[in-house]
């Protein structure tokens, strides 16, 4: 299968990435982690790096860098290795999940035969070696396979029930280094070679070992084959005999093998890193250059420069002797557990909490996008972070006072943080605060959600202690409060009666509502009510988010479908039990998404639902009865179907996207809007050009207002109603037509009958 590639991101280097412009409607984008290069190879022009989730192309003569994701036209994401070949000019990636790309010029070519084919095991494609001839050899968990890079199609499969590591040609013959040895197979026999009983197992009486894995093979410069087992360095004597170069029993292990300044090298495991040493007669002398840590590959171009495919931070490269570094963009890591946009800037936690609330020691830190740039805020750049231990950072609120960043951690407390000085206090249950350690894990200071009220008090879910409700109030005093057997709190939100809906996380969860009636000092008049599968509709007690949408009712996010509560005022008083919404599936009454986990949930400017799940992202309506649209990985550049937060620009109507593999964002069709227009409505794009084949947005409007659009002799050509703050058109009259070129005119007017209706004009300009 075919997929259109836009060849436009080549062209674009790390300034033109950085400075994109605003996105069309519908419109994608990528925020991939381009830390790392976890495998490595190259062109005439151009050096390939495969990071865990997209492709880096680096210039050879510029070092301008570009990058190549799933909108851009990959199939799918963690790349488990690539291969280019001269011979047809096209680069070879291929998946974790064994799907594979091949990238042609301006198309990607899908080829699944592997990912869909019946084979026990492991069938993880883990190295590649393409022939002078234009055939592809894929080292597998069961074997070698054949793939023809001409006509895209698979040659022989040679199964065997011990992994692959290697592959390559030499001197007529095929060598495969396996886990039980090395293997080889005589090209001109007449043998079929997807028999691998045909193939030839080289031990002791070749020269090499009885007992031991082949881990790579290398042809030098000069011509020779070299072969690296789990214990040593061999050369090739004649077609089936091997001699050794370099025993090495026990550490350093080596990897591979390559050339750099003339001599032969290999990197080598030390521990759990990988470090470079050159082979000599006496043995390995290590390279003194600290450039690696855990490496996976490297190759020498025509300059005599060696580019390392390491999995640590940045693209590490040598040049005369010297390591150089090409340091990342995007964010640290593709780790996140909570998004939250405020002021024109995105900030992200990195998480570090398992699906049963187990700790996962994430280190990432603290990501922040703002003007197209992002800046990470992690142990090693912030001293605040490391002197606290600052790990797991797990929810994020914004001090509107102080304009601090509130950063909650599932380790240590919370960092009040200024972004400009890198430092803050730290509030903990050592530092005089109500916060407690947890029941259990008491030298841990648990937060797993973090809201700010209308007047200024910080509400904090101190998770598993026994006062697991705190505030922090506007006046710098701290409280806490017992909230019975349900301790496990997480996700806060606040109602327009100043009520706290918390999730009660674990099997045993729900919905927790606390109300301190306004007196926070006071909780002998503060009400709690808890919802659960057998107080309520909720059909399961697992829950996993929860939601405020414009007309304040309160979605929650269950793992069988979402639950809507609209309870008012006299929700203590127990009559509310919260609804499930009726919607049509194939014209059969059905409960919207009933089997639906809801990981995700956010309410955009036009009030439309957005349900994260395991599956993609479905979008309703604001009624939520009908889907506007259902994103997957099948049908968009979204990077995962496993969901786990939202965050929305109202402003300009961009939806990030938090997912089990890294962040996207896309431009929606709806913008947050006041009820009246903003005094600065404008038309996207203006000019429309004629290689525009995108939607007409025309944003800053009041909330859902009527529209017309007409030409300059006031012939009506459009009408329709606003998603929240922004019209769209498609550019086609009643008729069907495209709009011819001219200038158009917007006309729009509030529907508020309680106010007094404010009017709007605009123009553009089509051109065709």
């Amino acid at each position: 299968m075919m997929r259109p590639f836009l060849i436009l991101c080549f062209a674009l280097g790390l300034t033109g990435i950085s400075a994109q412009s605003a996105l069309s409607i519908g419109e994608w984008e990528v925020h991939l982690p381009f830390k790392a290069g976890q495998h490595v190879t190259q062109s005439n022009e151009s050096i390939y790096y495969a990071s865990q989730f997209a492709l880096m192309k680096i210039d050879k003569s510029t070092f301008e860098r570009t990058y190549i994701t799933k909108k851009e036209g990959l199939s799918d994401v963690k790349i488990n290795a690539l291969a280019y070949d001269e011979n047809t000019d096209q680069l070879l990636l291929v998946y974790e999940n064994t799907k594979i790309d091949v990238i042609a010029g301006d198309q990607v070519y899908l080829v699944n035969d592997i990912f869909e084919k019946s084979i026990l095991g492991d069938k993880s494609i883990y190295d590649i070696f393409i022939s002078d001839e234009g055939l592809a050899y894929l080292s597998t968990g069961f074997g070698v396979v054949q793939f023809d890079m001409e006509s895209r199609l698979f040659g022989f499969f040679a199964e065997t029930d011990f992994k692959a590591n290697a592959f390559i040609e030499h001197e007529g013959f095929w060598y495969a280094a396996t886990e039980d040895g090395l293997y080889s197979f005589d090209k001109n026999s007449t043998a079929n070679p997807a028999n691998f009983a045909a193939w030839t197992l080289l031990t002791d009486m070749h020269g090499l070992e009885a007992l031991y894995e082949a881990k790579d093979l290398y042809i030098s410069q000069e011509g020779a084959l070299y072969l690296a087992t789990d214990s040593g360095i061999y050369r090739k004597v004649d077609e089936t005999n091997f001699e050794s170069v370099l025993d090495l029993p026990g550490s350093p292990e080596p990897q591979f093998i390559f050339e750099y300044e003339g001599n032969l090298h290999c990197a080598a495991k030390v521990g759990e890193e990988s470090e470079l040493f050159e082979i000599t007669p006496s043995g390995l002398i290590q390279l003194d250059i600290s450039c690696t840590d855990r490496t996976n590959g490297a190759v020498l171009d025509q300059n005599g420069i060696l580019w390392i495919a390491d999995e640590y931070e940045n693209i590490r490269y040598l040049q005369n002797g010297e390591c150089k570094r090409l340091y990342s963009i995007g964010p640290r890591s593709s780790e996140m557990s909570e998004l939250l946009f405020f002021d024109d800037t995105l900030y992200v936690a990195s998480g570090g909490v398992a699906d049963n609330f187990t700790y996962t020691y994430e280190r990432a830190g603290l990501y922040q996008f703002a003007d197209r740039k992002w800046t990470n805020y992690h142990e090693f750049n912030t001293p605040i972070i490391a002197d606290s231990s600052l790990i797991n950072i797990y929810a994020l609120a914004k001090n509107t006072r102080t304009d601090n960043l509130m950063v909650g951690t599932y380790w240590n407390g919370i960092l009040d943080f200024d972004l400009n000085t890198r430092t803050g206090p730290v509030y903990n249950q050592y530092t005089g605060t109500s916060l407690q350690g947890a029941v259990g894990d008491d030298k841990r200071t648990r937060v797993a959600g973090m809201k700010y009220d209308r007047e200024g008090n910080l509400w904090i879910s101190n998770f598993g202690s026994s006062r697991p409700l705190s505030v922090f109030t506007v006046d710098g005093v701290w409280h806490s409060f017992p909230t019975g057997n349900t301790t496990f709190l997480t996700d806060i939100v606040i109602d327009n009666f100043g009520y706290k809906w918390i999730v009660v996380g674990g099997t045993n969860g729900g919905v927790l509502v606390y109300d301190d009636a306004g007196t926070i000092a006071n909780p002998l008049d503060d009400n709690t009510y808890f919802f659960n599968s057998s107080r309520s509709e909720l059909e399961t007690n697992i829950i996993h988010s929860i939601a405020i949408d414009n007309d304040g009712d309160v979605w929650v996010g269950s793992d069988m479908g979402p639950v809507i509560f609209q309870c008012g005022p006299s929700l203590f008083e127990g009559e509310c039990q919260g609804s499930t919404k009726k919607v049509l599936q194939d014209s059969i009454p059905a409960i919207l998404l009933q089997t639906e986990s809801i990981r995700a949930l956010h309410i955009d400017g036009a009030n439309r639902k957005w349900f994260g799940t395991t599956n993609g992202i479905y979008v309703q309506t604001a009624n939520a009865e009908t889907q506007v649209h259902h994103y997957t990985t099948a049908n968009s550049p979204l990077l995962d179907n496993t969901i786990i937060d939202f965050a929305y620009d109202e402003d300009n109507g961009i939806m990030y996207i938090a997912t089990n593999s890294g962040l996207n964002a896309l431009r929606t069709e709806a913008t947050g809007a006041n009820f009246s227009h903003s005094g600065t409505a404008t038309v996207f794009p203006n000019p429309v050009r004629p290689e525009y084949e995108g939607p007409i947005a025309i944003s800053g409007l009041g909330e859902n207002v009527n529209f017309k659009i007409t030409d300059v002799n006031g012939l009506l050509v459009y009408e329709g109603t606003s998603l929240g703050g922004q019209a769209i058109w498609d550019g086609f009259d009643y008729t069907g037509r495209k709009a011819s070129t001219g200038v158009y005119l917007v006309f729009s007017s509030t529907t508020d009958t309680f106010r007094d209706p404010d009017t709007f004009v605009t123009k553009f300009l089509i051109v065709k």
